[in-house]
């Protein structure tokens, strides 16, 4: 069974969304959800709110974090934050909005930079930021734009903050032509990556829209995306008409060796 995204760019209007606190730098807000989650579960929350977990570009952003979190949490527990080693490539340390990991506040001995420990927690007590596993279950704090995403999107889409698009995921059985012409019907297309932060989301997005773990269970899945190879070129191409800037290894689901999919 083969899967699909639809897009579209919306513009948004200013003001922080209701039940959030704008961030030190004016340029955020956020979200703390005092309930204990796996990391992967706790950012599909955030991308559900139309953004992602917090990255605390500075001290002063991780300051505001800490001090959120010691008025919501337990005063000597850890949350998340939107840090991990396997959204890159190449396994470093990377945030999930595809910022730069300028600023660090590790412990002591931190990161131990071993595969098990891929996910970022801060403590509330100090602020100090500890590597432990993914499938630990901790409360966190979502960032969002500093504008209402709950109107951007029509009914069953998602809004993704990386990319400032709407995107649906259906289960509907169909060809490569027959997913991209309902796609252009809905004055949309299939979707083009273009970093590893979202190619990561949108498999979460995917994974949780269909009930899969990716954390938990081994999952081999396709998701149709709108990458093809070009009948006159050869070459591969976005269906948008995107650069093709990036792309994972890519799979080729279908006999026609033509169009490519997600597999996770």
């Amino acid at each position: 069974m083969h899967f699909f995204f639809l897009l579209v760019i919306i513009s948004v209007v200013n003001g922080c969304p209701t039940g959030t606190v704008l961030s030190p730098s004016n340029d955020v807000c956020y979200k703390v959800v005092n309930v204990s989650k796996i990391w992967l579960d706790a950012e599909f929350d955030c991308l559900r709110s139309g953004g992602n977990l917090a990255v605390p570009r500075n001290a002063f952003e991780n300051s505001a974090l800490v001090s959120l979190a010691n008025k919501n949490f337990d005063k000597f527990g850890n949350f998340w934050i939107g840090g991990s080693t396997f959204i890159a490539n190449n396994g470093s340390w990377a945030w999930i909005d595809g910022s730069n990991m300028n600023y660090t506040n590790w412990a002591q001995g931190r990161p131990r930079n071993i595969s098990v420990y891929d996910t970022i927690s801060v403590h509330n007590s100090n602020g100090m930021w500890y590597d432990i596993s993914r499938n630990a279950t901790l409360p966190y704090i979502c960032e969002v734009p500093v504008n209402s995403t709950s109107d951007l999107c029509q009914e069953n889409w998602q809004y993704l903050s990386v990319t400032g698009k709407c995107y649906l995921v259906l289960t509907q059985n169909a060809t490569w032509q027959q997913h991209r012409q309902t796609c252009l019907d809905q004055e949309a297309d299939l979707a083009s990556i273009h970093s590893s932060q979202e190619n990561f989301n949108l498999a979460v997005m995917a994974l949780n829209t269909l009930g899969l773990q990716m954390n938990r269970t081994i999952v081999q899945q396709d998701v149709i995306i709108g990458l093809t190879i070009d009948s006159f070129s050869g070459n591969l191409t976005w269906c948008d008409g995107t650069p093709l800037d990036y792309y994972q290894n890519v799979t080729d689901p279908f006999a026609s060796s033509t169009h490519a999919a997600i597999t996770f």
